[in-house]
């Protein structure tokens, strides 16, 4: 059976947590194809269906991007998911932490993601096809963090530029549409790594039905959600922008 494109899901960041299970939830429960990016693919990650695949690609590199924008060419993905970012595992404050990851924070949040957004946007510019832009950010957007400063800041970011691009995107491709997805924490290695306690955080399978969801019963050009995680690690939607917090 042929690509659907409307029905055609590129994902950056899809080899493990919130990205992968995207991945895997489209595919078996939304009957939209997958293609997950990631620099981590391997045989143990590759996905059963054939209605979806892995592309090792390291979106803080260009030079690893060539297989994956080659699929943009020929599938001409429907829904474009933007998720892929890196913590430190040491949560150090931001005057401890080092140049290397302080680059390679920035890199895969931001100055990889914007340039390859761009290419893929060109692209899909090219064949006149619309697309539905998923951002994934973070309720830590809004909230206050001790030692996440940076991190804050980078998902702070990729919120502001949804609001903006988003008029952008529906007039050079009308038809196209904007969700922004802020999840709270979930049970991933993202948190583990920094030795969190990740009993009571959301299950990122959980978080993944509720952005299809949303998705897909999307009507206006732009969206904004929040995944609240309760006590429990029960996730709860709200819609719309949240107030800031800010010092007392």
């Amino acid at each position: 059976m042929p690509f659907d494109s409307d029905r055609t899901a590129l994902i950056i960041g899809a080899t493990r947590g919130l990205g992968f299970a995207l991945a895997d939830t489209a595919v078996e429960f939304h009957d939209i194809r997958s293609i997950g990016l990631g620099r981590s693919v391997s045989a143990d990650i590759v996905m059963q269906s054939p209605a979806s695949y892995m592309i090792r690609c390291d979106i803080s590199k260009p030079e690893t991007w060539n297989e994956a924008l080659a699929s943009i060419t020929v599938y001409g993905p429907g829904f474009v998911v933007w998720n892929a970012g890196i913590f430190d595992p040491e949560k150090r404050p931001f005057v401890g932490q080092p140049d290397d990851l302080i680059d390679a924070m920035i890199d895969t949040h931001l100055r990889g993601p914007m340039k390859f957004l761009r290419r893929v946007h060109r692209l899909q510019m090219t064949d006149e096809r619309p697309y539905h832009l998923i951002v994934v950010a973070s309720t830590s957007w809004y909230r206050l963090r001790e030692n996440e400063s940076l991190y804050c800041g980078l998902k702070g970011f990729k919120h502001a530029f949804a609001l903006n691009f988003h008029g952008e995107l529906t007039r050079d491709l009308p038809g196209s549409k904007v969700l922004l997805v802020n999840p709270g924490g979930m049970k991933t290695d993202f948190l583990g790594q920094t030795g969190q306690d990740v009993s009571k955080m959301m299950d990122p399978f959980a978080v993944a039905e509720i952005v299809w969801r949303e998705a897909l019963a999307q009507t206006q050009s732009f969206g904004e959600i929040n995944i609240i995680r309760e006590p429990d690690g029960t996730p709860r939607l709200e819609r719309g922008t949240m107030t800031p917090e800010t010092p007392a």
